[in-house]
């Protein structure tokens, strides 16, 4: 683990108060990765607090059975049909995907991951940026007449590179219609939006919340999106920092 690792680390004991050291880390490992989840809980343990809400039946249910409605209204499947293992698959066929997600997302009062990109678009994404900046960095140096700089230039251009892939992805938003990795079923569609939105459900719920561990549930989700710039949809219980997050 790399120099995003120990962002998070300082960012998390200066922000919380707290002290992270190598062998909470070891103990939180599980196959050579950290689970945001074990991350959350062993800070939640360090202040002393405990996330009752989070394994709470009733608030899982509850969600299942609103979007189990949604669902239903946008698919037009019978309830019947819907179930934790029914495929979203079989719910968003490829053909009407996207336009069916988009009124997901729209009807769904949570937020809800968008659809990713299929690999072959963004390897050519990737490779369009990359040709972009190439030709951009070649055509300074030739204007500068210092060809000694490539090792600076290309150093920004890695990081140009990034910005640009970003920039340019979003004109082929329409070509998006894979589901987001991991989500392969409506029991996995149920855990994202409760992860992803679990301050606003526990809120909205009529259970005692503790507002000590929203607090630190949506800092640690902060601080992760500044650091990794990943978007807070991706961010779960379950998500893995180096497998999912991608942290360096």
């Amino acid at each position: 683990m790399g120099l995003d690792f120990v962002e998070i680390t300082m960012d998390l004991e200066k922000t919380l108060s707290i002290k992270l050291s190598d062998d909470d880390f070891q103990n939180l490992l599980r196959n050579g990765d950290i689970l945001v989840g074990d991350l959350y809980d062993n800070i939640l343990n360090q202040l002393g607090l405990h996330d009752e809400l989070r394994y709470d039946v009733g608030l899982n249910f509850g969600l299942y059975a609103e979007l189990r409605d949604v669902l239903h209204a946008v698919t037009e499947m019978p309830l019947a049909s819907i179930r934790l293992d029914t495929g979203l698959a079989e719910l968003f066929p490829r053909e009407t995907r996207r336009d069916k997600w988009d009124v997901l997302r729209s009807d769904c009062r949570y937020r809800v991951r968008d659809l990713d990109y299929p690999v072959a678009v963004s390897i050519c994404g990737f490779c369009l940026a990359l040709g972009m900046v190439a030709f951009e960095q070649l055509n300074l140096m030739q204007f500068l007449g210092i060809q000694w700089l490539w090792p600076v230039l290309g150093i920004l251009g890695l990081l140009m590179v990034t910005e640009t892939y970003f920039k340019l992805m979003p004109l082929f938003r329409r070509l998006r219609n894979r589901l987001p990795p991991g989500m392969v079923t409506v029991k996995d569609l149920c855990r994202t939006v409760f992860d992803a939105n679990y301050a606003d459900i526990c809120i909205d719920s009529e259970l005692t919340v503790d507002p000590c561990c929203i607090a630190v549930w949506d800092k640690l989700v902060e601080i992760l999106v500044g650091v990794l710039a990943v978007e807070a949809d991706e961010i779960t219980f379950r998500s893995r920092l180096v497998g999912d997050l991608r942290m360096g």
